[in-house]
């Protein structure tokens, strides 16, 4: 059921002129941004080296300059 949420929940494009990668690892209670990503697929294609360790959430973000309107 959870692959079924993430790829309907999968925007196909974000307005921005970069794209940040957020994992949460909830078991281990780590957050990290990586990026920035000059595409969305770029951005949705990068993996973690995984060390064994169970797979974490994944959020694409926008990134928007400070002065941005949005």
């Amino acid at each position: 059921m959870l692959p079924d949420i993430a790829r309907a929940a999968r925007t196909i494009t974000i307005d921005a002129p970069r794209v940040a990668l957020a994992l949460l690892d909830r078991d281990r209670a780590r957050l990290a941004v990586v990026g920035p990503f000059a595409t969305l697929d770029a951005a949705d294609a990068w993996q973690p080296t995984a060390h064994r360790q169970p797979p974490a959430d994944r959020l694409l973000l926008p990134m928007h300059a400070p002065d941005s309107p949005y």
